[in-house]
């Protein structure tokens, strides 16, 4: 028998149901069901939250989420914390002109590089495959209009005096690479399929070079393509390529039609948020975070030793697979 539906009571409650249902995409949530048991993850949470801070004006904490992640209980924490008539500071835009800063999370990705050069680990690959004829004019304008949109993908990465610093670039042309597969036999051409989508999710990027972005047009037949997007995590994740996917193609089908782009233009920059960041997680505010982590760390091991059929190796050699497999419902 399933679980009865309770319906949202009060205003917050419905705001929030609406915001899960969007996110999760489903119907007829109930107030009381937990947030990771119909199906939401991590990433979805921070998606939330930030819609949450822009609708309420306040800042959630994660851990808050992960330790009451249903709308009821939610809610009740946005009322009780909410100050009347408040209204959200927002994050502030940098100065015309000033140079780019890096957030914490990107010069944590930077210090890795350095530590590890050479390695793809911290790409992101995406493949999309395109049934119908390409406009690659326009697909190449699309991609030369989302760069100069978005200052990441044109900021390069150096060291200077042992520290991280950030260079924007001016947005110039792309050069969209294509790869003509449509001579192949149809095995032959899924075998080359493969080798060029792990080559180029395996190629590792330069951060002094920008733009941080690689796209690559594979031509199968007139009507079939497919789209390999390669960014590195120092400009991206995961939320923010389906950000750019939808950008893409939103942009692709105005110029394709000569049409101007319905793209509102960007309220901030990635980097005026690191600025944001830097300037407000600082002093007691700071020593509360490190604190917190500190205790919930204390006594932690510092490897996760699971009882494998093989010894962990000295170093790291970074070979492994992937393995699907499925779990019966009674594990759930």
């Amino acid at each position: 028998m399933a679980n009865p539906i309770t319906a949202a009571a009060t205003s917050t409650e419905l705001i929030i149901s609406g915001i899960w249902s969007e996110v999760l995409g489903k119907k007829g949530l109930s107030v009381d069901g937990n947030f990771f048991e119909m199906g939401g993850h991590s990433l979805m949470a921070t998606r939330i939250l930030s819609r949450l801070e822009a609708v309420f004006g306040i800042e959630i904490p994660l851990t808050e989420f992960f330790q009451a992640p249903t709308v009821s209980a939610i809610a009740g924490w946005i009322e009780r914390n909410r100050m009347p008539k408040s209204k959200s500071t927002g994050i502030p835009r940098r100065e015309s002109g000033a140079a780019p800063v890096l957030s914490f999370a990107q010069e944590r990705l930077w210090f890795m590089e350095r530590l590890q050069p050479g390695l793809p680990f911290n790409n992101i690959p995406l493949a999309i495959r395109i049934r119908g004829r390409v406009d690659v004019d326009a697909l190449r304008r699309a991609i030369e209009s989302l760069i100069a949109r978005h200052e990441s993908f044109r900021t390069s990465f150096r060291s200077v005096k042992g520290r991280p610093m950030a260079t924007l670039q001016p947005a110039s042309g792309f050069k969209l690479e294509q790869v003509e597969l449509g001579g192949l036999a149809p095995a032959q051409r899924e075998g080359e399929i493969k080798r060029v989508c792990s080559e180029e999710a395996s190629t590792p990027f330069n951060l002094e070079k920008a733009p941080l972005l690689r796209i690559k047009l594979l031509r199968l037949t007139p009507e079939e393509q497919i789209l390999l997007i390669t960014t590195h995590h120092i400009v991206s994740d995961a939320w923010s390529l389906g950000i750019f996917y939808n950008e893409l193609a939103a942009l692709y089908d105005s110029i394709s039609r000569g049409e101007a782009t319905a793209l509102q233009p960007l309220p901030i920059s990635y980097s005026d948020y690191a600025a944001w960041q830097r300037e407000t997680l600082q002093g007691p505010m700071l020593e509360r975070q490190l604190t917190y982590w500190l205790e919930q760390l204390k006594g932690a091991n510092t490897s996760l030793d699971l009882p494998t059929d093989k010894p962990r190796p000295a170093v790291q050699s970074y070979r492994g697979a992937t393995r699907f497999f499925a779990l019966p419902n009674m594990l759930a």
